[in-house]
């Protein structure tokens, strides 16, 4: 492409031409006004490529982003059945709290009644044989069902306690694909 004329003048040849690149870098050379050749290297990769074809690299692209979307639906999906069991283990949760509520007041006011028909019997002149069994009695159901209550919370917060590494797995996952996004 380089000539020289009858002077010694150089140019490119085409008249049009004013680089010519080589590659692969995108070095090039030119010829100045006085038909000097000037070669310069070009340090910084060219932003466009020619002749390559990216077809294949923007379906794999498309493909890898649905397969992205994909996993963000399904861990969507995972994420509300873990708060809906979460949630559903709270509620479980705030009726055995509200139960043991109950059982313990219904406890402490027997306990008073219990106590004051004692004090009452032993302050009377007469003696009376007053029958406290069937008030033991409540007493020990009560302290059952509190018992029973106290399993049963046991349980639950031990049902919240394996449920939450996977709340936090879930959390960090779509924290993940949400900052790939």
């Amino acid at each position: 492409l380089f000539v020289r004329d009858g002077r010694g003048k150089g140019g490119i040849r085409g008249g049009k031409v004013r680089k010519v690149f080589f590659f692969p870098k995108g070095d090039h050379w030119e010829v100045d006004k006085a038909g000097n050749q000037i070669m310069i290297g070009n340090d910084r990769p060219m932003k466009q490529t020619v002749g390559v074809d990216r077809t294949a690299a923007i379906e794999a692209a498309k493909h890898e982003m649905k397969a992205m979307q994909q996993e963000l639906v399904r861990n969507k999906g995972e994420e509300k059945a873990v708060k809906d069991a979460s949630y559903k283990a709270k509620k479980l949760w705030n009726e055995a709290q509200k139960a043991h509520h109950k059982v313990a007041s219904n406890i402490k006011k027997m306990e008073s009644l219990l106590d004051e028909l004692k004090a009452e019997a032993e302050t009377s002149e007469e003696v009376p044989t007053i029958d406290t069994s069937e008030y033991e009695n409540d007493i020990e159901e009560a302290e059952a069902s509190v018992q029973n209550l106290k399993e049963r919370e046991a349980k639950i917060v031990q049902e919240i306690e394996s449920l939450q590494p996977g709340v936090e797995e879930q959390k960090r996952q779509l924290d993940e694909t949400s900052a790939r996004n």
